[in-house]
C-alpha cells in the first residue's frame, strides 16, 4: 500500500483571521512534508479555498469526503496547533482512525519543520517510509 499521511489540524474559529492563521500553519507544513517525499493529504488545505464559493468551514460539510479518505490513509498526524484538543473535527477524526484502524500520532510544526510532538518522539520527521 502506498503511503498516505492523513494530516489533521484544527480550523473552525469565528474569528477569520484565525482561520487563516490554521490554513498557513496547515499549508507550510503539508509543503514541508511533501518535500520530505511524503504523501499527504490535509483537509484544511483542501477546503479552505473552496468556503470562498459558499461551503461551510464545519466538519460537518466535509466529514463523508474526509471519511472516505481517512479510511484510505496509512497514517492520522495531528498537527498541534493552538486548538487542537478542543476541535470537534479532530476528536472525529481521532475516532474514525480507531474504528478503521489508522495509526495515530501528533507532530508540531517548528522552526520550518514537522516533528513529533515530545509525547511521540524526540526527533525531526524527514525519513522517507
Amino acid at each position: 500500500m502506498c503511503e498516505l499521511i492523513y494530516l489533521a489540524s484544527p480550523y473552525s474559529h469565528d474569528d477569520p483571521a484565525v482561520r487563516k492563521s490554521r490554513y498557513e500553519a496547515a499549508c507550510k507544513a503539508t509543503a514541508y512534508l511533501i518535500k520530505q517525499g511524503h504523501n499527504v493529504y490535509s483537509p484544511i488545505v483542501y477546503s479552505h479555498q473552496l468556503t470562498e464559493y459558499g461551503l461551510g468551514t464545519e466538519w460537518e460539510t466535509w466529514s463523508e469526503l474526509d471519511k472516505a479518505i481517512l479510511r484510505n490513509a496509512t497514517h492520522l498526524w495531528v498537527l498541534q496547533l493552538e486548538g487542537w484538543e478542543s476541535s470537534h473535527g479532530i476528536q472525529a477524526e481521532l475516532q474514525l482512525a480507531s474504528l478503521f484502524g489508522v495509526p495515530v500520532c501528533f507532530v508540531q510544526f517548528q522552526d520550518g519543520v514537522v516533528r513529533f510532538a515530545p509525547e511521540e518522539e524526540d526527533e525531526i520527521y524527514d525519513r522517507k517510509t
